[in-house]
C-alpha cells in the first residue's frame, strides 16, 4: 500500500465518533473523541430482517460493557477476526454503532444507511451523514462481505470451484473457471438487473456505492476468492483478474479517486449518478440520502459558490437537467411502469423518478438559453439535497408538441407524425434534405398515474437542445397550472434524422444516420428558428 501512487498510507486516522474496541474475546462500544488510531470499516448487506444484534436503547449498555465475539453474527465475527489478523484494534460496523430511530419513517431511511450514528436523534443522523465521507475515506481498510446476503453469511465461503482429475492423466486436474468479478466500466461494475449477480449481493445495493467510492482500499470476500480494490489497482487472489488503473486520453481514470484527478466535475458527477441509479434501493425515499456523503465530498472539489439542489448542482444545472431515464421494468409498449413519487422533489431532478437508471447522452442547451430564476427552500442539511417549493425559469427555444400523442411506444410513427406536424421548421428541414425523422420519447414515469391525469391535448413543449452533429431533442414539459403558468417535466425526447443510402454493388438500400461537415451548424440554425419563451418548471 505504501508504494501505490494514488493510495496514501493513512495508517493512523482520527477514530469515528463511535467505534468498536476489539479485545481477545469481546468487542466494546467506545466513544473516544480526538483519538487517532488505525481502524477498519465493514461493508455488508443487512438482509430483509437486519442483523441479529443492533445498537438500540436495550443493547447499548450491553455493548458498552462488552459483547462476546462468539455471540456476534457470523459476518461481524469474521470481520473481527480479520482485524485481529491485521493487528487492527478498532472496527466500525454500522449496525453496532447506531441505534434505531423511533420514528417509523425515519427508521426506513436508516435501515441500510451504513452511517455510524445514534439514530434516536435526527440531528445525530444528519451530522453523521455529513461526516460519512471521512469514515470510509480515512479507514485503514474496508472489509466487504461481498458474497453474503446478510449478517449470517460470513466472509469466508466454503464453496470451491469444481475440480476433476483426468482419468488418463492422474496427475492433471481440470478446474472450473470461477465467476469473475462484475465487469468494470471506467470506475465501477457495469451491470443491470438482468445479469446474474447472485454471487455478489453487496454490489447490487445503492447504499454500498458511496462506501466503495470513498474507501481508500477494500478487501472483497467473494464466493471463491478474495479481491483487492484500491485507487491504484484491482487484484484477485489467483491473479487472473489483476488490473492497474490508467488514465485514458479523455482524462478518465479506471478507478477515479478524488482531488486533482478529476478533470471534469460535471461529467464526473453525472457518471456517479448513472452508476448509482443502476443499483437497488429498498426505500425510494433513500434516493438522495444514500448518496449524501458523495455529494458532500464532491462539494469540496467544486467552486465555493456552488450549491447542491435535489441531486443537481447550481453551476452546472443546465447540463444536469438533460438526463434520460431507463426504467428497470417496462410496460408492454416499452414505457415506464412506476408512478411519480409523492415526496418533495422537483420534476426536473433525476431524483423525481424511481426504479430507473439515469444517464446523459451529450445533449446541451443552445448558448442563448438563460436561467431567469432558480428558487427553492432547503430542507435539513445541505448535503442531503432535499428542497421544497423548488422551481426554475428558463428562457429558451421551444417546440410546441401540443396534440402529439406521446404515450405510444418510444419509436412509434404516431409520435413522429405528430412532431413533424407540430413543427413546420422541422418538417421543412427534413423535406429539403430528403431525410426521414425518427423520434424516441422516454417518459419519466407512468403517465396514466399523473396528477392531474395526462390527456391528449394537454399543452406540451420541448425545450430544444442538441447532441452536436447527430441529434436534436430535449426535455418535454407539460403545463399543469395557468395562474401562474407552471410546467412539469414528463420525459426526454430524442429526434434523429436518417437518410437512405446504397450499399455496394448489390444496390441494397438502408437507413443511416445523416451527418455532414455542415450538420452541426444546420441543427443550430433549426433550433434558432424556434420561438423563445420563458418556462417555469416545478
Amino acid at each position: 500500500m505504501e508504494c501505490h501512487e494514488h493510495c496514501p498510507p493513512r495508517l493512523t486516522s482520527r477514530l469515528p465518533k463511535r467505534v468498536l474496541k476489539i479485545t481477545a474475546d469481546h468487542v466494546y462500544l467506545r466513544e473516544i473523541p480526538n483519538v487517532s488510531a488505525p481502524y477498519a470499516c465493514l461493508s455488508h448487506c443487512w438482509g430483509p430482517y437486519g442483523p441479529a444484534i443492533k445498537l438500540t436503547a436495550d443493547t447499548v449498555e450491553l455493548l458498552h460493557k462488552g459483547y462476546a465475539t462468539s455471540e456476534l453474527p457470523k459476518t461481524f465475527r469474521d470481520a473481527v477476526n480479520v482485524c485481529r489478523r491485521l493487528g487492527i484494534d478498532y472496527l466500525w460496523i454500522d449496525a453496532l454503532c447506531k441505534s434505531i430511530c423511533r420514528d417509523v419513517i425515519f427508521e426506513k431511511r436508516l435501515r441500510l444507511t451504513g452511517l455510524g450514528i445514534l439514530q434516536d436523534s435526527r440531528e445525530d443522523w444528519k451530522e453523521a451523514a455529513a461526516t460519512m465521507a471521512n469514515i470510509y475515506e480515512h479507514a485503514y481498510v474496508t472489509i466487504a462481505a461481498t458474497s453474503a446476503q446478510d449478517s449470517k453469511g460470513g466472509l469466508f465461503s466454503s464453496a470451491r470451484p469444481l475440480v476433476a482429475r483426468l482419468d488418463k492423466h492422474p496427475h492433471l486436474y481440470i478446474r472450473e473457471y470461477p465467476r469473475t468479478f462484475p465487469e468494470y466500466s471506467h470506475e465501477f461494475p457495469n451491470y443491470s438487473y438482468t445479469e446474474d449477480l447472485k454471487p455478489w449481493p453487496l454490489l447490487t445495493r445503492a447504499w454500498v456505492y458511496q462506501e466503495r467510492r470513498l474507501s481508500t482500499r477494500t478487501v472483497h470476500f467473494g464466493e471463491h476468492q478474495v479481491y483487492w480494490e484500491c485507487q491504484t489497482c484491482f487484484a484477485s487472489e489467483d491473479a487472473s483478474e489483476d488490473k492497474v488503473w490508467k488514465t485514458d486520453s479523455n482524462g478518465r481514470y479506471g478507478n477515479t479517486g478524488w482531488g486533482d484527478k478529476i478533470m471534469d466535475g460535471t461529467r464526473q458527477w453525472q457518471q456517479i449518478i448513472s452508476e448509482y441509479t443502476n443499483l437497488k434501493l429498498t426505500y425510494d425515499s433513500d434516493r438522495l440520502p444514500a448518496i449524501a456523503a458523495l455529494a458532500d465530498r464532491t462539494w469540496r472539489l467544486r467552486r465555493s459558490d456552488d450549491v447542491y439542489i435535489a441531486g443537481l448542482w447550481r453551476n452546472s444545472i443546465l447540463s444536469d437537467m438533460l438526463w434520460t431515464s431507463k426504467p428497470f421494468e417496462l410496460g408492454k409498449w416499452g414505457q415506464a411502469l412506476e408512478p411519480r413519487p409523492t415526496r418533495l422533489v422537483p420534476s426536473w431532478s433525476w431524483a423525481s423518478v424511481q426504479n430507473a437508471k439515469i444517464f446523459w447522452s451529450g445533449y446541451t442547451f443552445p448558448d442563448t438559453t438563460k436561467i431567469v430564476s432558480l428558487n427553492y427552500a432547503v430542507i435539513g442539511a445541505a448535503h442531503l439535497g432535499e428542497v421544497s417549493n423548488a422551481s426554475i425559469v428558463l428562457k429558451t427555444h421551444v417546440l410546441d408538441l401540443t396534440g402529439t400523442e406521446i404515450s405510444y411506444p418510444p419509436w412509434s410513427l404516431e409520435i413522429i407524425d405528430g412532431i413533424v406536424r407540430s413543427s413546420p421548421p422541422l418538417g421543412s428541414f427534413a423535406r429539403k434534405n430528403s431525410l426521414d425523422v425518427h423520434c424516441s420519447f422516454h417518459q419519466d414515469y407512468d403517465l396514466t398515474t399523473a396528477q392531474p391525469p395526462y390527456m391528449l391535448g394537454h399543452v406540451l413543449k420541448l425545450l430544444a437542445s442538441n447532441q452536436g452533429y447527430s441529434a436534436l431533442g430535449g426535455v418535454v414539459v407539460r403545463q399543469i397550472d395557468e395562474k401562474p403558468v407552471q410546467w412539469e417535466r414528463i420525459g426526454f425526447l430524442k429526434i434523429v434524422f436518417m437518410k437512405a443510402k446504397t450499399y455496394g454493388e448489390s444496390g441494397y438500400r438502408y437507413m443511416a444516420w445523416y451527418r455532414d461537415d455542415k450538420w452541426e451548424r444546420r441543427i443550430e440554425e433549426l433550433i434558432q428558428s424556434l420561438p423563445v419563451e420563458e418556462v417555469r418548471i416545478v
